[in-house]
């Protein structure tokens, strides 16, 4: 045989080889629709483990959806690493938050200052280096799903921006107000804040919670000194029996810090509870789910 034939041999062999190995191999990388590539608004990185419907229910949207804008036929077409498609600008654009944990003290979005019904300044950090956010705030129990877009914003080199936004119309005079951050990249973070004016005790995961301390308890009073409370906001003060965490208690009073901060106050020990050694007292503010207390000899 001809060395010319030996060589035309093994080009046809290597090619077969090469087309075998085109037909059996994934790549990491969807290869979604061309609407995709180019207008895709959110995209997922795949975790082990996860399928279509995993991921479809963490974006509040639909497997099927997902599956038709990435060309996916099943979960068996996912691979760890591969990136998908959650939203383009033809799909109806629905953030989803990563619900940080109360304990978590690195909360990567909180608002450091709050103009009550117009501004509010947040704080990103820990988030993606270099990367652009686009932020979304509404109502406190709202629907994802219909959260308004405020605006975006690029991260720094360390992860972390500083940036103030105007609070939409449909937002003024609702008292708390829920963030989210998406990226394109899959990443993405939440967080609330109280609608009043305020500096530092905005509320939110991550931020100060108010504290009482007993100063002292004599001839039928009790005077408390409490930190950390949010400005402008009424927190109600209970006195109940020793154990009850003022759950329940009889209502003695309101305190209020214009400024924020804290503030010393002195309440009369209800009647039907004067002769009791100890007792608890509360201070709480249940639309915004706060509440501290403290137990005291009587």
């Amino acid at each position: 045989m001809s060395a010319l034939k030996k060589l035309s041999l093994l080009l046809i062999a290597i090619s077969l080889m090469l087309g075998a190995l085109g037909a059996t191999a994934r790549p990491v990388v969807a290869s979604p629709a061309g609407e995709v590539t180019v207008n895709c608004r959110l995209w997922h990185t795949v975790k082990n483990g996860e399928t279509l419907t995993t991921i479809a229910a963490r974006y509040e949207t639909n497997w099927r959806r997902i599956a038709e804008l990435n060309g996916l036929q099943s979960s068996s077409d996912l691979l760890p690493g591969q990136k998908l498609c959650i939203f383009s600008t033809n799909s109806n654009f629905s953030p989803s938050p990563v619900l940080i944990s109360q304990a978590d003290l690195s909360q990567r979005v909180y608002a450091s200052s709050v103009d009550e019904d117009k501004y509010v300044t947040l704080v990103g950090k820990n988030l993606y280096s270099n990367t652009r956010y686009n932020v979304f705030l509404t109502w406190m129990g709202n629907r994802i799903t219909q959260a308004i877009p405020v605006g975006s914003v690029l991260t720094d080199k360390a992860g972390s921006f500083t940036a103030t936004y105007k609070i939409p119309k449909m937002l003024v005079d609702r008292f708390k107000i829920s963030i989210y951050l998406t990226s394109g990249v899959g990443d993405s973070a939440s967080n609330w804040f109280i609608n009043a004016t305020a500096k530092g005790s905005t509320g939110g995961v991550g931020m100060a919670t108010p504290t009482l301390s007993v100063s002292e308890a004599k001839k039928g009073q009790v005077q408390i000194k409490i930190a950390n409370l949010p400005a402008k906001i009424p927190f109600d003060v209970y006195i109940g029996k020793a154990g009850s965490k003022g759950i329940g208690g009889v209502k003695v009073g309101t305190v209020k810090d214009d400024d924020g901060g804290g503030l010393k106050a002195t309440f009369d020990i209800p009647s039907s509870l004067i002769d009791r050694s100890k007792l608890d007292i509360r201070l709480e503010n249940k639309p915004l789910g706060i509440a501290a207390y403290s137990t005291f000899d009587n």
